[in-house]
């Protein structure tokens, strides 16, 4: 009992010393080896992870942890392959698309697909963004194209916008027509005469739905006529004699039945435009290999926007 007894006056002298020297509002109160977590042996990395700048970690996508190690492998410093290879604010809104390039002859056939989200709120300047193989190093820079080509004319260019949901074909070579351009519905006359690669539709109006539209005088015989020319075909042939004495009718032929022609009767019409361009870099050798190839989209900040691999 004595024992009991002097151990519990021990104890209340204890807690009055400690009360006395700031009790439970000492900070090493609530100190210990097991609240604050140990420093990290090593150096603290994980895979698939980068510093932001200010010591955050950011998770690096797959696609682009794979062009980092490419870029290390063939020699690259570190602060080098982090400079070229940061994300893009349009990494959501443009994309590759479709096949990877291969089996072109030349470069005339070479070609990429690049898409622009549905979702997106407004259309993008794809003007001055570069294509850059990171196997080989060669590289080529969006230029920019004609709203509404015109043949035979110098057409005047402006900044490549893709719309939501409008796509772009990438071509390596030239342009067949000089420039780049956006597809209408009278474009598929351009390709008469002309290699696309891909091909154009060949859906253009057909020459006799323009004919009440161009204040040309009513003629059965001329209609009939019109009815045998297929679509996107502009005329050269030599006129029947039926219509020898119809000068109306050969003049909306000649007028109308071209592709110059054809955009003057439509270019006002709502459904005239189509969602997609022609894009030329005018290189006259490929660009991309056909296996072990990575090919990435940069923005004019030089970050990246998309890759494909194959």
């Amino acid at each position: 009992m004595k024992f009991l007894s002097g151990f519990l006056f021990v104890l209340l002298v204890l807690w009055v010393a400690w009360f006395m020297t700031g009790g439970p509002t000492r900070e090493s109160a609530w100190s210990g080896p097991f609240l604050s977590p140990p420093s990290p042996v090593g150096p603290g990395g994980t895979y698939g992870t980068e510093s932001n700048g200010d010591g955050a970690a950011e998770t690096v996508p797959p696609e682009v942890a794979d062009i980092q190690e490419t870029l290390r492998r063939q020699g690259f410093d570190e602060n080098t392959v982090v400079k070229t290879t940061g994300i893009s604010l349009f990494g959501d809104r443009i994309s590759f698309g479709g096949f990877p390039p291969t089996g072109a002859r030349d470069a005339s056939e070479e070609y990429l697909e690049v898409r622009a989200s549905s979702n997106n709120k407004e259309p993008i300047n794809i003007s001055g963004w570069r294509l850059k193989s990171i196997a080989t190093g060669h590289e080529a820079t969006v230029g920019q194209g004609a709203y509404l080509p015109r043949s035979g004319k110098v057409n005047t260019e402006q900044p490549i916008f893709l719309a939501p949901g409008e796509r772009a074909y990438v071509v390596t070579g030239s342009s067949p027509v000089g420039v780049s351009f956006r597809l209408n519905i009278c474009s598929g006359y351009l390709g008469r005469f002309q290699t696309f690669v891909p091909s154009l539709p060949a859906d253009c109006p057909r020459p006799e739905e323009g004919y009440p539209d161009s204040g040309t005088p009513a003629s059965d015989k001329c209609l009939d006529y019109l009815e045998t020319i297929n679509r996107c075909s502009a005329h050269i042939a030599a006129l029947p004699l039926s219509l020898a004495d119809n000068p109306s009718c050969q003049d909306y032929i000649s007028q109308y039945v071209n592709y110059n022609g054809c955009v003057d009767l439509y270019k006002n019409k709502a459904a005239f435009y189509k969602p997609e361009w022609r894009v030329y870099l005018k290189k006259t050798q490929k660009l991309w290999k056909e296996s072990r190839e990575i090919i990435v989209l940069y923005d004019t900040e030089g970050k990246i926007v998309d890759s494909i691999s194959y």
